[in-house]
């Protein structure tokens, strides 16, 4: 087996015009920018509406700031970094709560990552500012929990900034909403979950999965013993992931799609409800401690991804074909491409890489095909943010040009997750030795056959 070329322009180039799109498309006024995003209002049903976006990571302008960033550092062009930065500045102004993905904890890690890629000090101080804003945030039993909007991602986000910063309070403010985010936790007798908040059905199952589910609040309780040193919340973590396993279903590699209240399997692995963000969870648990007996369970999530990849390129919707789909991150197939170049230097498997490069090809011929990328909000057309759009689709063409890139699936501004002090390779800076210090992708895949302990059953589907 050949290791892959760890830069690969084509991919760059890629994204690239994407980039190129949003620049086009943002909108000014004085120092900041936003941009026309589509939302599906239900009445009249499926009527499509165009409004400016809003601040947060999930689907606002501070992560289209995060592709662009990524962008300008890899491909050198200016007028990304002048649209990042005016992207950043609409967030800060529009963007209410802490939480990560959807508040300004999002835009705080958002800025700490961006100006350790940038070294740009202006970042620094912004970063800052608001961090401080979130020092001391509190969470009641009656407000979110999950990663997405919730207590597990704001700790996330605090952990992070607290460990980049160091700065104390806000590593302790990160242990108070973790540990309120554990009390709101449900023991029952598969692990520790939690209650949907916008779920009317008591008798519906806790969610499994990253963004609303068990291992969002697992990652939390990761990333706060990574950075603090405090093990007092590990056991929760591993309960969380010991309920999320209880939705696992061997025999597909796949985790039930609980938000129906028949159970039925998801079968595709998002990051949002599937293999995908479980993956990721468990890489970087077993990452910030090795100790941890989680690579097992990474491996089988790895597996559910990369077999449903498979079958995606393979066919009947493969190259040459009129498959389209959907490509977004969060619930999409370039979501699946960037767990699989994440798993690909986890496990030092050039082959992970290079099915995610097939991700990518066809990716840009269902555009060429198209003459449009197709996003996440189904009906709507295109769309700017990250987790659902366009900026997301560039960030992981991005990473297959150059798997340096921060993974679009993590959000850790830290340097647990990624070395900071790492030079940018990119199209303006290719080198022999960057390739050559880059990480090993080669190896052999971990079997999941070979887990140190038998995987829990899938739940049964009620009729």
């Amino acid at each position: 087996m050949t290791t892959p070329s760890l830069v690969e322009p084509r991919y760059l180039e890629i994204a690239g015009g994407i980039a190129d799109q949003l620049v086009t498309d943002a909108i000014w006024h004085e120092l900041a920018c936003t941009y026309l995003s589509p939302t599906i209002e239900p009445l009249p049903a499926g009527t499509v509406v165009y409004r400016s976006c809003r601040g947060g990571l999930y689907d606002g302008t501070s992560g289209i700031a995060r592709f662009l960033g990524h962008a300008y550092a890899t491909l050198g062009r200016d007028e990304y970094r002048a649209t990042a930065l005016g992207s950043l500045e609409f967030a800060e102004t529009v963007e209410q709560g802490a939480g990560l993905y959807q508040g300004r904890g999002g835009i705080a890690a958002v800025l700490a990552e961006l100006a350790l890629r940038l070294q740009d000090d202006a970042l620094w101080d912004r970063c800052r500012r608001i961090a401080s804003e979130l020092t001391g945030v509190q969470y009641g039993s009656d407000d979110p929990w999950d990663l997405v909007s919730g207590a597990a991602g704001t700790a996330t986000a605090l952990a992070c900034l607290g460990q980049i910063l160091d700065d104390d309070q806000l590593k302790q403010t990160a242990r108070n909403v973790a540990a309120g985010c554990v009390a709101q936790g449900k023991q029952r007798a598969e692990g520790l979950s939690w209650r949907n908040a916008t779920d009317e059905e008591e008798d519906r199952d806790d969610l499994c999965g990253l963004a609303h589910g068990a291992s969002g609040v697992a990652l939390a309780l990761d990333v706060l013993t990574a950075t603090t040193g405090d093990r007092e919340l590990l056991a929760a973590a591993s309960e969380a992931r010991r309920y999320d396993l209880s939705g696992y279903d061997r025999v597909n590699s796949a985790w039930m799609d609980l938000r129906s209240a028949e159970g039925e399997l998801s079968g595709q692995p998002f990051w949002c409800h599937g293999a995908g963000g479980v993956a990721m969870e468990r890489m970087a648990a077993a990452r910030f401690d090795p100790a941890l007996d989680v690579v097992a369970d990474a491996a089988a999530a790895v597996t559910g991804v990369e077999s449903w990849v498979r079958s995606i390129v393979a066919g009947p919707h493969g190259p040459g074909s009129e498959f389209g789909g959907n490509l977004s991150v969060c619930h999409g197939l370039m979501g699946a491409a960037d767990t699989l170049v994440e798993a690909g230097r986890f496990q030092g498997n050039g082959d992970l890489l290079r099915l995610a490069r097939q991700v990518g090809d066809l990716a840009h011929q269902s555009y060429l095909a198209a003459g449009t990328w197709q996003c996440g909000l189904q009906g709507a057309g295109p769309t700017p943010g990250f987790m659902l759009g366009l900026a997301g689709i560039g960030h992981v063409f991005l990473r297959l040009g150059n798997p340096d890139v921060p993974a679009a699936g993590f959000l850790l501004c830290s340097k647990l997750s990624w070395e900071p002090a790492r030079k940018q390779v990119g199209v303006r800076a290719v080198s022999e030795r960057a390739r050559s210090d880059g990480p090993t992708l080669s190896g052999s895949h971990p079997a999941a056959s070979q887990h140190g302990h038998a995987l829990r059953p899938r739940r049964q589907a009620r009729l």
